[in-house]
């Protein structure tokens, strides 16, 4: 499940020859292979490129560079492979994986011009770079170049190894089902490389300036992630800045999807009813009567809706050394609650209202029903391992940290935020790219999550209208969902396409930065 790039500094060796890798034929390969339980696959690496410097009079001499880019990975299935090169090894920001050849531990010569040994290694994936000690076979054939491509004049040095390396040690697909992908891959590498009498010269190339980050410094974005799907499928996670693929961002207002994917959970389970009161379930707080209720009761339909009745529109946070309230507290409007009593201000079902309020209580009724916390519950749909959490303000090096308008920091890093399934959510931004494109599976019934018959609360939505988890509008034709949320000091935004399952999810640590998101949803848009 990754490329194989094998880099040496190269150390002046007495009568060594040095060999290019970079192959004319392009027959030169990697493959990288994982045997998991129900999904074994193997995929090869081309566009390789390096050099090593050989001498058959010294072979324990030899020293080397190998490389392979990222984006020439290919397995059977392209969705696999955008999977591999996007999520598991963010190929934008580390186009090149390396192996750093640092000792020849032992050897000897098998065969005229064959030898064969150990070498220590330093292997690195991700900018993670890990000791390994790997078998190699080398082949010395003089004067062979030739009768290789018919045209250069010089030597060939034929290299081939086979060795596993973890996943888990270069931070690869991490939380991935070890039923879909095992820790172990096995690498196996075949390459020929050409000392030739008289190497051309190459011209250098001038890297090319990212567009992304030209934009976040005229913004004054610190930080950012950007989350590709394609196919219903993550295809790419570029981490930008500060961030980095540990990097955790509060999602506010973009997390009810998620929210609604959780309730909707136990109603599937039977565990809860669609169009039941919901006093019915609610224990310690319940939605106070009056002139609205006693006509229609609130449902859990009417929160997933966002049609329930229920009004306040946004938790603003709480400074994040406060007191804070309990979710019964805020529902109540009781000190330190700092929001007014939750109640019911128009008929449920009469009309869409876009309500915070109503994801706390769709919390509330989750908790009363389950006996569980709301991380728990949530825990118990995506995997314990999941590193995504719903607290009110978390702490440590991988949280972001929130910036005002002008890109400076804001006091204490943020704010707090106890309405945990309203404003709560602390996303790992490639597990929300996840879930997304299974929600967006829902209505063709491949969800992992939910059947196809709750895709109405999704992606069954009329442009120009919302529910709780999106709204929907009209891009030149396309019908495309969106969901926003910024707590102080974010910013985030998802977009997506339901029918082909093609989305786009940004997070980033400035305040209400919707300029520099807009700029990479019209790209995003102007791809397709």
């Amino acid at each position: 499940m990754m490329p194989l790039l094998i880099a040496t500094t190269l150390l002046s060796v007495p009568s060594a020859r040095t060999f290019d890798f970079t192959d004319p034929k392009g027959t030169n390969t990697v493959t990288i292979s994982v045997d998991a339980p129900i999904e074994p696959v193997t995929g090869i690496a081309g566009g390789i490129t390096g050099s090593a410097q050989f001498d058959p009079a010294h072979p324990e001499k030899t020293m080397g560079e190998i490389r392979v880019a990222v984006e020439s990975i290919q397995f059977g299935n392209p969705n696999y492979a955008n999977s591999v090169k996007g999520y598991a090894l963010e190929g934008k920001k580390f186009p090149i994986l390396t192996c750093k050849f640092k000792k020849i531990i032992g050897g000897k010569e098998v065969e005229k011009g064959r030898f064969k040994g150990t070498v220590a290694v330093d292997f690195t994936v991700k900018g993670i770079t890990k000791a390994l000690t790997i078998p190699l076979d080398v082949r010395y054939l003089p004067g062979m170049s030739k009768e290789r491509d018919g045209r250069t004049e010089g030597d060939l040095m034929v290299v081939r190894t086979k060795f596993s390396i973890k996943r888990s040690d270069f931070d690869v697909a991490p939380g991935l089902s070890p039923l879909l992908a095992t820790d172990s891959v096995e690498i196996g590498v075949s390459l020929v490389g050409i000392a030739a009498n008289s190497p051309a010269p190459k011209a250098a190339v001038a890297p090319k300036p990212n567009p992304i980050l030209e934009r976040m410094a005229f913004h004054k974005v610190p930080a950012a992630t950007v989350v590709r799907l394609k196919n219903f499928e993550v295809a790419g996670v570029e981490h930008f800045g500060t961030a980095t693929s540990k990097t955790l961002f509060p999602a506010g207002a973009q997390g009810r999807p998620i929210a609604a994917l959780v309730a909707l959970r136990l109603v599937q389970e039977g565990r809860l009813a669609l169009d039941t009161d919901i006093n019915q379930y609610l224990k310690s707080w319940k939605v106070p009567e009056n002139e609205f209720t006693k006509q229609q009761p609130v449902t859990l339909r009417h929160l997933l809706s966002g049609t329930s009745g229920f009004t306040w529109e946004k938790y603003l946070g709480y400074p994040a050394e406060a007191t804070l309230p309990t979710l019964d507290q805020v529902l109540r409007g009781e000190a330190p609650a700092l929001t007014p009593p939750a109640i019911v201000h128009f008929l449920s079902g009469s009309k869409f209202g876009n309500s915070a309020e109503e994801i706390l209580v769709l919390q509330k009724l989750v908790e009363d029903v389950t006996g569980q916390s709301w991380q728990t519950v949530v825990q118990s749909v995506f995997g314990a391992e999941v590193r995504s959490l719903y607290e009110a303000f978390p702490k440590g090096n991988e949280i972001a940290q929130g910036h005002d308008e002008d890109g400076k920091p804001w006091p204490g890093g943020g704010r707090a935020y106890p309405e945990l399934a309203a404003s709560g959510l602390w996303a790992d931004p490639t597990e929300f790219g996840f879930a997304l494109g299974e929600i967006l599976k829902i209505a063709s019934g491949k969800s992992k999550f939910l059947d196809a018959k709750y895709a109405e609360f999704f992606t069954e939505i009329k442009p120009g209208t919302q529910k709780s988890a999106f709204g929907s509008d009209d891009f030149g034709g396309r019908t495309i969902l969106y969901r926003g949320g910024n707590a102080k000091g974010f910013y985030c935004q998802c977009w997506a396409d339901p029918k082909t399952g093609d989305g786009l999810v940004v997070f980033t640590n400035r305040d209400l930065c919707w300029k520099f998101s807009n700029e990479l949803r019209d790209t995003w848009l102007a791809e397709k």
